[in-house]
């Protein structure tokens, strides 16, 4: 029986891969702009590309963490 409060770790772990996905479909889409981008315009670029980076290792880091919690 779940406590009042606690996300179920299932739900929890498909969450966290859903936001990993959405993070990594961001850089992609970054990298592409920065591919395509002329160089003057590369500066706003590059901090979109830090900011996806910075989704995707939060992402994975909330996954790891559920999947340490799924062994325990």
């Amino acid at each position: 029986m779940e406590q009042p409060g606690k996300v179920d770790p299932k739900l929890s772990l498909e969450i966290a891969k859903r936001d990993l996905a959405r993070a990594e479909a961001e850089v992609d889409t970054a990298l592409s702009a920065l591919h395509a981008a002329p160089r003057a315009e590369k500066t706003g670029v590059t901090r979109a590309v830090e900011d996806a980076f910075e989704k995707v290792r939060a992402a994975r880091r909330a996954l790891d963490g559920l999947e340490l919690e799924k062994d325990e």
